[in-house]
């Protein structure tokens, strides 16, 4: 029972005149967004969540695991672990998909599948159990840095204002991955809300 057709031969939807923007990457949407009733500011807050995490892709990335490889099939969380070196330490992460997620969490939602419509409303309840509201506007200066805080233990690519019990953020990773900064997030987090709130005909939030 997969509801997902968006991935197999994913159409992109280009759209033109976005070439002139500083932050260029902002100019499709993924077709699994068309599937579900989101508001412009959880398209722009999810498509910052993939950019920094290096999976904002013309197809969607829903199938890209750590390392940047691709995976086949959305049957269930691929589970594949990469070895990687964080503080010198070896370390390992199986984090797939769009939003590149653990399999320890994504398990725990009790997702049907891993599909890209799956994806979207995990990622969704993850960024809910955070306390962060999706479908409300973080482009003020000081709102941002406030989102992206309570954000960063989730997702190791956003910045941390404070310093993280293992010592790191200062506005980097919590985890001491490196990850972006606000400067480089938030340009984009409002060039994306521009482009959805001019290509999403709703404005409501999503009703699951």
């Amino acid at each position: 029972g997969q509801d997902s057709s968006p991935v197999q031969g994913q159409d992109s939807s280009p759209v033109q005149g976005q070439n002139s923007s500083s932050v260029k990457q902002v100019s499709y949407a993924p077709t699994a967004y068309s599937t579900l009733q989101m508001s412009p500011e959880e398209r722009a807050l999810k498509d910052t969540i993939a950019f920094a995490e290096g999976t904002y892709k013309p197809d969607g990335g829903y199938n890209i695991r750590f390392g940047g490889e691709r995976f086949d099939g959305f049957d269930k969380h691929p589970e594949l672990s990469q070895a990687f070196l964080l503080a010198g330490k070896k370390n390992r992460s199986d984090a797939a998909g769009r939003y590149q997620f653990l399999s320890s969490t994504y398990n725990e939602l009790g997702m049907p599948d891993f599909s890209p419509r799956s994806q979207e409303l995990a990622a969704r309840a993850l960024i809910k159990r955070r306390g962060i509201d999706p479908d409300v506007d973080y482009s003020a200066p000081d709102l941002f840095p406030t989102m992206t805080d309570k954000l960063a233990p989730e997702w190791a690519s956003f910045p941390y204002q404070g310093v993280s019990p293992g010592g790191f953020g200062r506005g980097s990773s919590y985890y001491g991955q490196g990850g972006k900064s606000v400067d480089e997030l938030r340009p984009f987090y409002m060039k994306a809300l521009e482009f959805h709130r001019s290509t999403t005909p709703q404005h409501g939030g999503q009703i699951i």
